[in-house]
């Protein structure tokens, strides 16, 4: 299927025309949460509370990271395969597993190299997290407290402040790699995922974190505008 790949790939090095720009979409839904993840994670540090007062909220926070993340990265590859193989090539490999498309059809299509092994390690990670949380199972007992089921929640464990940071910055990593012969359509992305980076240091987020002191809990969508207040020079 590989070599058939690369055999029908167009010989455009990009798309003549436009295309649907839906990873703008997601890396902006990525932007945001995790601009509102660091913000609060960073009232909780200011106020020396610990994360497990908002654990469920911090939780919920990690998982929507990590969905976005993954798709994101599945988002890119498709889009950069759909801009440089035939309608048929391209029937033959979207159906791959995302990591795959990274790891062996990308860079056999584009002749590039992989990304490295770390890279690859993270992303097999981040697919296994994204397929646990959209495929939940449950573990369920029965009435002796013995498992009757086992489910994936396990798997859940990295859903963690520190693991979806590395998830986020995917995606753009993963984009970076692909080499400038693919042409303008993946100029087009790098940019866009770049520019759409989180864009709130600790630091920076004085502000916000006033805001937060003096609003209940149902009013955080200020938030939003806060941050949205702060000088573009400062966040950079």
């Amino acid at each position: 299927m590989r070599a058939q790949a690369k055999k029908t790939r167009s010989r455009r090095s990009t798309l003549d025309g436009g295309h649907t720009a839906q990873y703008i979409t997601l890396a902006e839904g990525l932007r945001q949460i995790v601009e509102a993840m660091e913000v609060e994670l960073a009232y909780l540090e200011k106020k020396g509370n610990s994360l497990g007062i908002a654990s469920l909220r911090i939780e919920a926070r990690c998982a929507t990271v990590a969905v976005l993340s993954a798709a994101l990265c599945e988002c890119v590859a498709n889009t950069v395969l759909a801009g440089t193989l035939t309608k048929a090539a391209f029937k033959d490999v979207v159906g791959e597993s995302m990591p795959q498309k990274w790891n062996e059809i990308i860079p056999e299509v584009l002749g590039c190299p992989a990304p490295d092994p770390e890279t690859m390690r993270l992303l097999r990670t981040l697919q296994t997290t994204r397929n646990s949380i959209v495929h939940a199972k449950a573990t369920v007992f029965d009435e002796k407290e013995a498992v009757h089921i086992q489910g994936n929640d396990g798997q859940w464990i990295n859903l963690t402040p520190e693991m979806v940071r590395k998830f986020q910055q995917l995606p753009l990593r993963l984009a970076e790699n692909i080499p400038p012969s693919a042409g303008i359509l993946s100029a087009g992305i790098i940019s866009s995922l770049r520019d759409r980076q989180p864009r709130l240091p600790r630091v920076h987020v004085a502000e916000v974190l006033t805001a937060l002191e003096l609003l209940p809990s149902d009013q955080r969508q200020v938030i939003r505008a806060a941050i949205d207040r702060l000088e573009k020079a400062d966040l950079s």
